[in-house]
């Protein structure tokens, strides 16, 4: 009895143990390791040795310099992978580590710490592989050890373009190794959207290039050059039909050959490094250039008459990299950094940051690990799948990187998110790239097409807009407290009834004024988005409503600049908040907004040829502009004027009455200039 009750408590407690621990987080299980996995064959690989490298050899280190890049053998790419044991999940995230070594050293399972890395992965559930890639750059110089044992003095190169070449191919590797696990997903049970990588060193600077690099084209022309094999293209290896970006990576102390290529790429990075790393600059330089024979076995003796020159292409660190991201994604960035001022290269070897790394490294890999996994990124847009493959979308109406709204193809999500903060004392400007029912939004008072720019009259020039929709309950009550006369009451009652159904289709990519209730539009159920229009705009003689697929600013020199018209930061001379007033220099426009533009240049959709421009200057257009609503009620337009514009000013935003805001966002008071324009600034918490 006592022997059972002894069982029952280990079972119990080994329970408690399993609920406690989390996977990805703690270690939960054996590892068992299977070796020489082959991720690519018929890979050509150098063959003919340095006699420098030969020298190496016999002093037990596996150093890889070839003659020339004219003698290959085919190889197979082989990867060590790490399973955790009895594990019966099937779905599982999967992390490749890649080894560093300068591109002329390391392998998968000589590093104690890649090795340590693959172990605490799949003891955590991951799977985890390490990997060998092609090694070895070409040198050129005479070099013999007799003469170096006869006290000779050699000097050996390796050409920058050699070097690069070198990268290349490694990046090729690390490529086919993510395809291999992808096109292999189910047979080890991993989740093809979930494969990461952890890079160190040479192996950081090849797996930032699988997150950023898209084919051959992403590199410097000079890689291919007289005299040389090509290289082939960056994914002529390994599987097929599966694509080669990881789905996140982890940095330690690596960069990347050109920043142009990380721009708007959002896929989520950790970026390790040491501000004082002399081998692969933090900031922006060539690495290796401490390069040094000493503590490689070769006696000092002989490394003081041998110079190895190795020159080696302009590399781009991680502060680069995280500016870079930074500056093109705005608050949709989606990168984290530990970067630590004084230290050096592989600073996880010095005990007090050992901890550090390891913790944000397995922290990191776990929110990735246990996050909805990206599938779609489109500037503004990102689209999501959690774990049990349902697809979610958010907008992100306060963007301000430089990625374009440029969707592809249809994409059905189960739900989307509007984030975005909208005032409720004016009117607002909106695009939405889906199409929905009116009776799925909430929040919104009305919608309001462009309907074009007339006079009236008294000879005034007024800017016109019709209802679309309208809630008419809130829009009704809204009509009874304006000071208008009971006859125009009665006619924008009608006009509001005319438009109040809830089967009524807001359009994708069809730029429309909004009024608010309060700050937050919303939508129920699911939508489809819609491949990106080629121009987004509603186009009425002389003049279009312009939408934004990504964010806009009007330099000096802009074409349009003195055209363009935009809600009013403040009250001023006869502007009111939320009037339209001509956009200044510098202003500002963020994505899936509208603009008032001014066009000399119309197609004319009776000839279907460019008919003259009409000769008005920038001088010409009026100082102020009536904005009026217009009601059709039996057969007749009416109108209702809801405001003025005053082109004298360059403020452009829409915030609360009595409230501007410059362009950081931060709150000026009353009364005050926003300089530029800010499109709808958080109302709650402005900063």
């Amino acid at each position: 009895m006592k022997k059972l009750t002894l069982i029952l408590a280990l079972a119990q407690a080994a329970v408690l143990y399993a609920a406690e621990s989390v996977r990805y987080k703690d270690r939960l299980f054996d590892v068992e390791k299977t070796s020489d996995v082959v991720y690519a064959t018929g890979v050509p690989q150098l063959n003919k040795l340095h006699q420098l490298s030969i020298t190496f050899l016999a002093f037990d280190q596996n150093i890889y310099f070839y003659q020339n890049e004219y003698s290959t053998e085919n190889v197979d790419l082989k990867m060590d992978i790490y399973t955790p044991k009895n594990d019966n999940q099937v779905k599982r995230a999967a992390v490749i580590v890649v080894h560093g070594g300068a591109m002329i050293g390391g392998a998968k399972d000589k590093n104690s710490k890649i090795v340590a890395y693959c172990d605490s992965l799949a003891a955590r559930g991951f799977v985890a592989a390490s990997i060998d890639y092609r090694l070895g750059v070409t040198v050129t110089g005479e070099f013999s050890l007799n003469g170096l044992l006869k006290g000779n003095t050699y000097n050996v190169a390796v050409d920058s373009a050699d070097y690069a070449r070198a990268v290349y191919r490694g990046v090729q590797d690390v490529n086919a190794a993510v395809r291999y696990m992808r096109a292999n997903a189910d047979k080890l049970g991993i989740d093809s959207n979930r494969i990461y990588l952890v890079g160190n060193s040479t192996g950081a600077i090849l797996s930032f290039e699988n997150i950023y690099a898209n084919s051959k084209d992403d590199f410097f022309d000079y890689l291919e050059y007289d005299g040389v094999p090509t290289l082939g293209d960056l994914n002529d290896f390994g599987e097929q039909g599966v694509g080669a970006h990881a789905n996140g990576g982890v940095f330690l102390w690596g960069g990347v050959h050109d920043p142009k290529i990380v721009a708007n790429n959002r896929i989520p990075v950790l970026l390790v490094h040491g501000e004082e790393d002399s081998t692969v600059l933090f900031k922006t330089g060539r690495p290796l250039q401490n390069f040094s024979l000493t503590g490689t076995g070769i006696p000092k003796a002989f490394t003081n008459r041998l110079l190895i020159n190795l020159e080696t292409p302009t590399l781009y660190g991680s502060f680069v990299v995280d500016s870079t991201l930074s500056a093109s994604n705005g608050e949709k960035a989606n990168q984290e950094t530990y970067f630590v001022e004084g230290q050096k290269h592989e600073f996880y070897d010095n005990s007090d940051y050992t901890d550090n790394v390891k913790t944000k490294v397995f922290d990191f890999l776990y929110k990735l690990a246990t996050s909805n996994k990206v599938i779609y990124d489109f500037g503004a847009i990102t689209i999501t799948e959690d774990n049990k493959g349902i697809r979610h979308a958010s907008v992100d109406g306060e963007y301000n990187g430089s990625g374009i709204v440029s969707v592809d193809r249809e994409i059905p999500v189960n739900d989307v998110v509007l984030e975005r903060t909208f005032n409720t004392s004016g009117y607002s400007t909106v695009v939405l790239p889906f199409s929905v029912k009116s009776g799925d939004v909430s929040g919104a008072k009305q919608f309001l097409d462009f309907v074009g720019v007339e006079r009236n009259a008294k000879g005034r020039w007024v800017v016109q807009m019709k209802r679309v929709w309208c809630d008419e309950k809130t829009v009704i009550d809204d009509i009874e407290q304006m000071d208008i006369s009971d006859e125009d009451k009665e006619i924008a009652k009608e006009g509001c009834r005319n438009v109040s159904g809830a089967d009524i289709v807001l359009s994708a990519y069809k730029p429309y004024f909004l009024q608010m209730q309060g700050t937050e539009l919303t939508f129920s159920g699911a939508v489809t988005f819609e491949p990106s229009a080629k121009k987004v705009e509603t186009v009425v003689d002389d003049w279009i409503l312009r939408g934004t697929l990504a964010p806009r600013r009007w330099t000096e020199d802009d074409a349009e600049l003195g055209y363009a018209y935009g809600y009013s930061a403040i009250n001023k001379d006869n502007v009111k908040i939320g009037d339209f007033i001509k956009a200044g220099k510098d202003a500002y426009i963020k994505a899936l907004r509208c603009y008032l533009l001014y066009s000399v240049q119309i197609m004319d959709d009776v000839q279907g040829v460019r008919r003259a421009p009409v000769p008005v200057t920038v001088n010409d257009l009026p100082e102020s502009m009536e904005v009026v609503i217009v009601d059709r009620v039996h057969d007749e337009e009416k109108t209702t004027v809801i405001g003025r514009i005053d082109t004298r000013t360059g403020e452009f935003t829409a915030v609360p009455s009595y409230r501007a805001f410059d362009l950081k966002g931060r709150s000026v008071g009353k009364g005050r200039s926003a300089a530029g324009m800010y499109l709808k600034k958080r109302i709650a918490s402005p900063k």
